[in-house]
């Protein structure tokens, strides 16, 4: 899956995309990492391969982190505060 797609602010923009190309060994379930992307929100987490459920951790984490973004920026709330707090919480979920 592969998408591309660019952020406009007046005159500047961030062009972002995301492909997943995993080991052949670990195609079947996606690979082990997660990551996501969108207009206001760019996420990757590495799954570290030592574990047998590292997908399941770093698809969670990122899953997690989409949606408390998407719950504090439909409430306003953008800061670097919020954005620590976003990742402690999203590590917490389960």
């Amino acid at each position: 899956m592969a998408a591309v797609q660019a952020l406009k602010h007046d005159e500047l923009y961030f062009r972002y995309g995301v492909t997943n190309i995993p080991k052949p060994e670990k195609a079947y379930k996606g690979g082990e990492d997660g990551y996501t992307a969108s207009d206001s929100l760019l996420a990757v987490a590495d799954g570290v391969g030592s574990s047998k459920d590292a997908d399941k951790y770093s698809k969670q984490l990122v899953y997690n982190v989409n949606h408390l973004h998407e719950m504090d920026f439909s409430a306003g709330l953008r800061n670097e505060a919020g954005t620590t707090y976003l990742l402690k919480q999203a590590a917490k979920e389960d």
